[in-house]
């Protein structure tokens, strides 16, 4: 066996003969596939509603309007000073 940054290191000595036959009796045992929950069970979840994206989308919107009201009573006081007699 090597073993990294140790050339000194002694040979590692296993008995293969105490794993079990059981374990791969043939490569075509070792390669049989199985399908578990079928295509139901390995389809993606429907992804959740972005609630953080919605929020932010809306308080983008409020502001928006927010500010078109301020615009809108900045013109009309402007436009009511500008026709005052002097």
């Amino acid at each position: 066996m090597l073993t990294f940054a140790a050339p000194l290191a002694p040979a590692a000595d296993t008995n293969l003969s105490t794993i079990p036959t059981a374990v791969c009796n043939s490569a075509r045992d070792a390669c049989a596939r199985q399908v578990i929950g079928g295509p139901t069970r390995r389809a993606a979840p429907a992804a959740p509603f972005p609630w953080k994206r919605a929020l932010l989308w809306a308080m983008l919107a409020l502001c928006v309007c927010l500010l078109a009201w301020m615009a809108y009573r900045l013109t009309k006081e402007m436009g009511e000073k500008n026709n005052a007699p002097r």
